[in-house]
C-alpha cells in the first residue's frame, strides 16, 4: 500500500483539516505518536497533493 495510505495517514489528514498550521510535534501530540513517523506520512500526503506545508506549519489542499 501507498505510504500514508494507513489509517495514521488519514488520522494525520484529518486533524491538519481541522487545525490548519499545524506542526509535526502538535501533530504528533494528538496522535500519541512520535514524531519520526510523521516526517515520513506528510511528505508522502504533500507528494500525493493532499497537504501543503507552510512555513513549519503544514495545511490541507481542498478537494477540488
Amino acid at each position: 500500500r501507498p505510504r500514508g495510505s494507513g489509517t495514521r495517514g488519514k488520522q494525520a489528514l484529518e486533524l491538519v483539516r481541522a487545525n490548519p498550521g499545524i506542526t509535526i510535534p502538535e501533530l504528533a501530540d494528538k496522535m500519541g505518536i512520535k514524531q519520526n513517523y510523521l516526517y515520513r506520512v506528510l511528505p508522502a500526503l504533500q507528494k500525493d497533493g493532499m497537504v501543503r506545508k507552510q512555513g513549519k506549519g503544514w495545511h490541507a489542499r481542498d478537494a477540488a
